[in-house]
């Protein structure tokens, strides 16, 4: 039988965009299969910023998965997006950090992670900060304090 390590972990995981209607982007649906392979049970918390509605949904995918994810037309303001990721991140990232083992931040946008940053030090949660370089829209003061608040970083790179 093989070994499952991660057995009895639960990790919130953040993430962008949409993968099989779960949330999350292709790779954080391959970081999904890996940890869901290996026994965790994940509360992933997602957003999509541009859809033909605003939606909220919420889904028990199978015993592993958890759901919670938040849609926005296409035609709304960024900063309405952002001020509605900022509050939906930081209650969902709140409630499921009690109970969780780690939070894993993985989503390209600084501005994104933080109310999950956030959330998971005031619930003393270990946070995973997952960065990939594509491109950083904040000031590299505010990037350099959400890297040294991380209990870890992971980083892919594409250069």
């Amino acid at each position: 039988m093989p070994q499952r390590p991660l057995e009895g972990t639960e990790i919130t995981l953040l993430g962008a965009g949409i993968h099989e209607k779960l949330g999350g982007g292709a790779r954080i649906g391959g970081l999904i299969n890996i940890l869901k392979s290996n026994g965790a049970k994940i509360n992933l918390i997602s957003f999509i910023p541009y859809s033909d509605k605003f939606r909220i949904e919420h889904k028990q995918i199978d015993e592993q998965i958890r759901s919670s994810m938040i849609e926005f037309p296409a035609h709304w303001r960024r900063i309405y997006k952002e001020m509605c990721v900022f509050g939906f991140n930081f209650y969902h990232t709140l409630r499921y950090s009690r109970s969780a083992d780690v939070v894993w931040a993985s989503c390209s946008a600084v501005l994104s992670n933080l109310p999950s940053m956030l959330a998971a030090k005031l619930g003393r949660t270990p946070l995973i900060y997952d960065l990939l370089d594509i491109e950083v829209r904040v000031s590299e003061g505010l990037f350099q304090k959400a890297i040294a608040h991380s209990d870890a970083v992971f980083v892919c790179s594409h250069y």
